[in-house]
């Protein structure tokens, strides 16, 4: 009879055990989930961003520097920090 009280009180300190864990889990799925999404927009954003860059730099090269890629804003060898 001790045995089946012994596991009868496992069993509802699992069950206890079980109901926080499970909660805490769905939680952070759902953080997690969001937060996988927020860095998919960030990373499509950032090409986005970057193609804008590439126009503007294209543009900027033939209508104001005359072809002269080292009078450029964000190609310039001075600036390679501006580009990251």
């Amino acid at each position: 009879m001790v045995d089946k009280e012994r596991y009868h009180a496992s069993l509802i300190e699992f069950n206890f055990f079980f109901k926080k864990v499970a909660k805490m889990m769905n939680d952070m799925k759902t953080l997690i989930e969001s937060s996988r999404i927020t860095k998919r927009i960030s990373i499509t954003h950032s090409k986005a961003f970057m193609h804008l860059i590439d126009k503007y730099e294209e543009l900027n090269m033939r209508t104001y520097v005359d072809n002269n890629q080292n009078r450029l804003v964000f190609w310039k060898e001075a600036n390679k920090d501006l580009k990251t």
